[in-house]
């Protein structure tokens, strides 16, 4: 009698467990299925994300993000993969390791680890590259905009466009602009750079003069008023107030690596 009650609590004992482990499994693959699904239908930007986002944000997006891949506005790692490929794949890894498991090759200890990664770690990771990401590409083509709209001032205003180019050849890095006066000898690179604050991503400006009288500090309020004018109007309700640097008042600008960015 002992001997069969034993063997029953040992049957119930092992149906219990096994209970325990199909709940986590399916717990685990539904956490990975839906991590990967929702990162999947990030890569590329669509219409209804973009709309999406326009809502959750409260802000119009430039309609140039659609088509555009995400990640390639999302952190660098280490091995130069974006962040968004990291979670990606992290993504993808553990849900095969799920697919494959069995009860004999895949202890519960390790299902419930997985699960508490892809619940509190991965999905929340997601969500913030994601926002953040769609934030950085739309403030990028905002700075490109502005940049193209500066380049037909001054070009206005003779001087000549010398190039352009982002730091590191990351579209979601500072953007610079190299402009040029060759009746004045004036040499000016104007920087957007995105600047991350808890309302968004806005853009910050500010110039350097390469070249030029460095004692006409009205010619430099000139450039400064100038821009803030493009700014302004380029960007309604906008704000941006450009002041003299003590560092450059009566000298020029000692950033001559600016130039090395400048591509035409």
């Amino acid at each position: 009698k002992n001997t069969s009650i034993a063997a029953i609590e040992e049957i119930y004992k092992a149906d219990c467990a096994k209970q325990e482990w199909d709940n986590y499994h399916k717990l685990a693959l539904m956490l990975a299925t839906e991590t990967e699904a929702y990162l999947g239908a990030q890569e590329v930007i669509t219409s209804d994300r973009k709309r999406e986002m326009e809502n959750l944000s409260g802000k119009k997006l430039e309609d140039g993000l659609i088509g555009v891949k995400l990640g390639d506005y999302t952190d660098k790692m280490p091995d130069g993969s974006t962040r968004f490929d990291y979670l990606l794949s992290a993504a993808r890894a553990q849900k095969q390791e799920i697919e494959a498991a069995s009860i004999a090759n895949l202890p519960i200890s390790r299902l419930k680890d997985v699960v508490s990664f892809l619940s509190d770690k991965l999905y929340p990771q997601a969500t913030t590259v994601v926002y953040s990401g769609i934030l950085n590409m739309n403030n990028a083509f905002d700075r490109q905009n502005l940049s193209e709209e500066i380049i037909d001032f001054f070009e206005e205003h003779n001087f000549t466009f010398s190039g352009y180019g982002y730091d590191g050849d990351r579209h979601d890095a500072p953007l610079h602009i190299g402009l040029e006066n060759n009746v004045t000898g004036e040499e000016i690179i104007v920087t957007l750079s995105p600047e991350a604050t808890a309302t968004g991503v806005h853009t910050g400006v500010s110039i350097d003069q390469l070249r030029g009288d460095e004692r006409n500090e009205e010619r430099k309020a000139y450039y400064r008023q100038a821009v803030q004018d493009v700014v302004s109007k380029g960007k309604p309700g906008a704000s941006v107030k450009l002041e003299c640097k003590s560092s450059t008042k009566n000298k020029l600008s000692s950033n001559t690596s600016l130039r090395d960015t400048l591509k035409r």
